[in-house]
């Protein structure tokens, strides 16, 4: 992922506050600097496949100039839109698709993205985000000029904290274990442009206004006579998924968790490219750990079914069994360095798997977010939408051939519609985990929109793909791994297939056999039946040794006294020692407070 830094001012930037971000970027990236002046226009781009890298011509059209970050799934069909041209990059095909269809052009793109296109010409600006929202795009605006950068610590470095305020609202949903708006940041002034949305800058006084490009559409998918041509191209979509994430890539990897999801992108990678390219890297517990395991579960055989059915290298197959942090506070340091502040989704967990990942030449690493909440949900509500449509011929159906199952269904929905929830002791979970403090005024301001009851089960697996913590989680692994050089690549939200899938009649979500069905089918021939007929273990984690640290960031903690400065905790609340929920709460306390203080500033103190 490119990383970029652009102002758009009435008057010149002042030096002294390049130099902090270019600084500022020095640590996130180990790449030279390129940067473009132009009268009331500054950017600085920096990456792996930046200007450092290509030919400056790669990232210009005309008066046109390409700053950002952007993998193409659909490339090559695009080009077709320009046949008598020698459009060699993608940064050169988005812009001559913008000059050509201008902010229309959004809308063909599918892939990861976010970028700026600056028009010399017109003095102006645009930026968009791709419809996942996986790569960043921050934006921070005052009466001097707006700032546009792929990182808050560039515009933290720029602007410095004496013009930044911290976000209290965003911190008391954190508190209350609220799902926070997908513009939100830790700081009130910088905001992050949604997924699927551009802006279109006139000035350098422009009052911004993102807009939508992009909404999912249902297909059509009758075209396919029968389920095996739907499994069939279900596969194909899979293979393409992977495949084009591997465009130009040497050395890839994947994160091997023992899970269908990345299991089976492991097995497709490996019949895409050389296997001695190919690494694999799992956490895993050790005899340390698994003391502090709750349930002790471990994916190690699953982990090595795959290398040995894949015939992947043993040697490449690298497993993590605890972080390479000395504490705590280095930690968080690092998380403040990368996500500049308290992030929601913040991805730290993922950091020593890239370093270690970088040590191997690893250019791009697959994972299998955001599978179980699209193409391989468990689709045990699939029957919400048949009562959503009001299908009483199914319903009929159901009830002459499954008069049992039938008057469970009934009972599941309409409790679930009632009490508007589909989480069983949704509230009492919400009351234990809330450590907002009891006074504060935003109890009454903040509405909890988590585990909420969706009628229609189409459009819950819409939702889950593209909601706010897809973006974020997939935003923040990104920033993580491209200080060591890596891009991380998700191929189960690749549009294409998702689109596809989430298009299907509902009874492929019907999981009468097992559990996860669309997926199960789709991985025939792809995995073992050892691996694709697994039963999902609930609490199987990627991150297997979780209880042992957060055990030890509580031990880091115990002679840190608990500032509360902004007055937003509640010091009263209590954290029971066998209550692994609340203590990982009691750590996430912890980590606001010891970052509220680091970004902190003499008026707010």
């Amino acid at each position: 992922m490119n990383h970029f830094f652009a102002v758009f001012a009435s008057k010149p930037p002042i030096t002294k506050q390049i130099e902090s971000v270019q600084h500022c970027f020095s640590e996130i990236a180990q790449t030279e600097i390129v940067a473009i002046n132009d009268p009331t226009f500054f950017a600085i781009c920096l990456g792996h496949t930046s200007w450092t890298h290509l030919e400056k011509s790669s990232f210009q059209r005309n008066e046109l100039t390409f700053i950002g970050s952007a993998r193409l799934d659909n490339f090559e069909e695009l080009l077709l839109e320009f046949p008598k041209e020698n459009l060699a990059s993608q940064e050169q095909l988005i812009l001559a698709l913008y000059e050509k269809f201008h902010e229309k052009a959004f809308e063909r793109l599918l892939g990861d993205f976010s970028f700026l296109i600056w028009d010399a010409k017109n003095q102006s600006l645009c930026c968009a985000k791709d419809p996942i929202g996986v790569r960043p795009l921050f934006y921070y605006q005052s009466k001097d000029g707006i700032i546009f950068s792929s990182t808050i610590t560039a515009i933290r470095a720029y602007v410095g904290l004496g013009q930044l305020s911290i976000n209290q609202k965003y911190l008391a949903k954190e508190l209350k274990n609220y799902p926070v708006e997908v513009g939100e940041t830790f700081f009130k002034e910088i905001h992050r442009l949604k997924p699927a949305h551009f802006i279109q800058v006139k000035s350098a006084t422009t009052i911004l206004v993102e807009k939508r490009f992009w909404e999912f559409q249902k297909i059509d998918t009758s075209a396919f006579a029968s389920k095996k041509e739907v499994y069939d191209e279900l596969r194909r979509l899979f293979r393409q998924a992977v495949e084009t994430r591997l465009r130009g890539v040497k050395i890839a990897a994947t994160q091997l968790s023992g899970g269908m999801d990345s299991s089976a992108i492991t097995v497709i990678a490996s019949r895409l490219m050389p296997k001695e390219n190919l690494h694999t890297f799992s956490f895993v517990l050790n005899e340390k750990t698994r003391a502090f395991s709750e349930n002790g579960i471990d994916e190690q055989v699953t982990q090595n079914s795959i290398i040995d059915y894949a015939q992947l290298h043993q040697e490449n197959h690298h497993l993590s069994d605890g972080f390479y942090y000395k504490d705590s506070f280095e930690c968080y340091d690092q998380s403040n360095q990368i996500m500049g502040g308290v992030a929601n989704s913040d991805a730290i967990w993922q950091d020593t798997m890239f370093k270690q990942a970088s040590e191997w030449g690893v250019e791009l690493m697959f994972s299998g977010f955001p599978g179980d909440e699209g193409i391989s949900h468990p689709g045990g509500s699939y029957f919400f939408e048949y009562f959503h449509q009001l299908d009483f011929v199914w319903m009929l159906k159901q009830f002459i051939s499954q008069p049992y199952i039938f008057a469970k269904q009934v009972y599941r929905y309409l409790s679930a519609r009632f009490s508007k929830t589909t989480k069983k002791g949704y509230r009492e979970i919400q009351k234990n985990r809330n450590l907002l403090n009891p006074d504060s005024p935003f109890h009454a301001e903040l509405k909890d929109s988590s585990f909420g009851f969706n009628s229609s089960f189409r459009q819950e697996l819409i939702n889950k793909v593209f909601r706010v913590h897809s973006c974020l989680r997939t935003e923040s692994e990104g920033l993580y791994a491209s200080q060591y050089g890596i891009v991380t690549a998700y191929p189960m939200a690749d549009l294409r297939f998702v689109q596809f899938a989430l298009s299907l009649p509902l009874e492929y979500f019907n999981p009468k056999e097992f559990s996860r069905p669309l997926f199960r089918k789709i991985c025939e021939g792809i995995l073992p039946d050892d691996v694709r007929l697994q039963k999902k273990q609930n609490g199987a984690m990627t991150l297997a040794f979780a209880e042992y640290w957060k055990k030890e960031q509580l031990k880091d903690f115990a002679t840190w006294s608990i500032r509360n400065s902004l007055g937003l905790f509640d010091m009263n609340k209590v954290f029971p020692a066998d209550d692994f929920d609340l203590l990982n709460r009691k750590v996430e306390r912890n980590k606001i407070d010891y970052l509220v203080e680091k970004n902190r500033v003499n008026h707010e103190k």
